[in-house]
């Protein structure tokens, strides 16, 4: 956009189109679905839930919406129901007095099993219907990891010795909504897992790349224990 100084404005700037553009994407967040490892999840665990919910989840197909906007209520079970967007970074202005010509914004996509990337950037280029704004797709930008098997031998032993360093845990498969090295393993097999025996709750949960994050040494030492017993339960 045109910038100058700031004792002329023009009736929009650089930071107002690209601010605009951000409040529309906020306003119209993804629509909400069950996938199959959420599916998974209600399958294996629902029969251990209280009454109502294992009524639900038993019974998924006529009580989605309700399903749905449970998890949709906060932001970490949010986001194994949604593609999540979130804007991390805003760079404009180098001067109080001086109006910018370019401001630029970052928005993270947490994209859901079965969503593309170049979905994701059609959609986007939909809602903020300007052409102004140029939409780039970072380098680092991956699509969402295939959905490995709850079946298969790899996913066996990770049960089994999860069962045998923690007797009394119920398991399930689950969905990872963070970016892992693990994308990277895909050309040696189909089925790639995420596990850490960490305990995650809501008192730690919001520590994850924000302030104090930490793990037990307790904890560190299961991590250590459990890869320990999984290396010897495949050789």
């Amino acid at each position: 956009m045109e910038g100058g100084h700031s004792s002329m404005p023009q009736n929009e700037t650089a930071i107002d189109v690209i601010s605009q553009a951000i409040f529309r994407l906020r306003q119209k967040p993804f629509e909400a679905q069950i996938t199959p490892p959420v599916q998974e999840f209600m399958k294996n665990l629902g029969p251990e839930m209280p009454a109502f919910q294992k009524m639900a989840f038993a019974n998924s197909w006529l009580f989605e919406g309700m399903i749905l906007k449970t998890y949709q209520k906060k932001p970490a079970s949010n986001a194994l129901v949604t593609t999540t967007m979130a804007p991390t970074i805003f760079q404009s202005g180098i001067k109080e007095n001086v109006i910018p010509a370019q401001a630029k914004a970052v928005v993270n996509f947490r994209i859901l099993p079965g969503t593309s990337i170049n979905a994701i950037v059609s959609r986007v280029k939909s809602i903020i219907h300007d052409d102004r704004v140029q939409i780039k797709v970072k380098p680092f930008s991956s699509e969402a990891s295939p959905v490995s098997s709850p079946e298969a031998a790899g996913y066996e032993m990770l049960n089994q010795t999860i069962k045998e360093l923690f007797p009394n845990t119920l398991t399930s498969p689950s969905m990872v909504i963070a970016a892992t090295d693990s994308r990277f393993y895909y050309t040696l097999s189909p089925n790639v897992y995420r596990f850490l025996p960490y305990k995650i709750n809501k008192e730690n949960i919001n520590s994850f790349h924000g302030v104090n994050e930490k793990i037990s040494v307790e904890e560190f030492e299961d991590a250590v224990r459990f890869y320990e017993r999984l290396i010897r339960n495949v050789n």
